[in-house]
């Protein structure tokens, strides 16, 4: 006679298993109740990609947040998104933030992964010298943008007034700038990898290779308000372990990062691709750190049209607290051991 109730236990210990099977850690995640965050990164380059890699891997999920990421082009328009409560967190040009902190909004770095500029003007094969973009038309994605900034700081030190001695061509997106100039409706164009890489495989030569010139800037930060830092710390923290994650495997896992890159910008994994991975991860800063000379640079950019910027200081802009409790509770340390 058949042992009934071993039956029963065997037929109990399947159905386990095939539930576990199906179901599976991330289905628990989701089962779990997950807080929501809106999130924006501001362009689709590998700079940010460590958004999209934390997304996909599931280390939001992982720290229970449910991370709902957008597209938000400019600073300014993230910096009011963020003031008016619709987005959480963005990861943004710093200048953005400090100048939305300086007209009386509470607007905070809490991070940063970029903390000089990277990129290059690109020009057309006529343009020689830096001095022959005297009265011509530069292409940059829109004014207050970081492609801006990097020309106005690389102009100056070659002797040209960016207000006075070049246009700026506004096409919307980086590339956009690039088919700007291939339209012949721009002399040059300052752009950001891989976009940079890709100008110049279609013809165009490198003018200035502004990523060797090291300048100091806050290119790629975190940025959040002060009411949800207030309200909501755990939960900025717990995002904060999952970005360092990001980072991590974009820095440890070249194949699956540029899975991502490729996936989330609709490009082919080529060369270019390859080699924006390179630029950016050369720099990317592994501890999430904002360096405060490159927050002073930044101020004093913004000095040069905001009068209210001379008295600030770097200190006012940055509120360091999760980055801090990241390396005390030793865990940047046993991520990146």
């Amino acid at each position: 006679m058949p042992n009934v109730k071993g039956l029963k236990i065997l037929i109990m210990l399947v159905f386990i298993s095939f539930w576990w099977g199906a179901a599976g850690p991330s289905h628990l995640y989701a089962q779990r109740k997950l807080t929501p965050l809106v999130v924006s990164y501001s362009a689709l380059v590998s700079s940010q990609s460590y958004v999209w890699i934390a997304k996909e891997a599931g280390y939001f999920e992982h720290e229970g947040l449910d991370v709902k990421p957008v597209l938000i082009p400019a600073s300014a328009q993230n910096a009011a998104a963020l003031l008016s409560g619709s987005l959480d967190i963005a990861v943004i040009g710093g200048m953005g933030v400090m100048r939305a902190k300086l007209a009386g909004g509470d607007l905070y770095m809490i991070g940063g992964t970029k903390n000089q500029m990277a990129g290059a003007i690109v020009a057309q094969p006529g343009i020689k010298t830096p001095a022959d973009l005297k009265g011509k038309r530069i292409a940059i994605t829109r004014r207050g943008s970081n492609p801006e900034f990097m020309a106005n700081a690389v102009l100056v030190r070659f002797g040209i007034n960016p207000e006075r001695d070049v246009t700026y061509i506004q096409a919307g997106g980086a590339p956009e700038s690039v088919a700007v100039l291939q339209s012949g409706n721009a002399e040059a164009a300052s752009v950001i990898p891989p976009h940079n890489l890709r100008a110049v495989s279609l013809g165009f030569h490198e003018l200035i290779d502004i990523t060797a010139m090291k300048i100091p800037f806050v290119a790629t930060v975190i940025a959040t308000t002060k009411r949800l830092i207030d309200t909501k710390a755990p939960v900025i923290l717990a995002f904060m372990r999952a970005i360092a994650q990001g980072v991590h495997r974009f820095q440890t896992d070249k194949p699956y990062a540029l899975k991502i890159i490729s996936q989330y910008t609709r490009s082919p994994i080529n060369e270019d691709l390859e080699l924006s991975y390179k630029v950016e991860g050369a720099i990317m800063d592994r501890g999430l750190n904002i360096h405060t000379e490159a927050v002073q640079a930044t101020l004093d950019e913004i000095r040069k049209d905001t009068p209210r910027a001379a008295q600030a200081r770097p200190a006012e802009f940055v509120d360091l607290r999760f980055i801090n409790e990241l390396k005390q509770s030793g865990y940047l340390e046993r991520l990146w051991k």
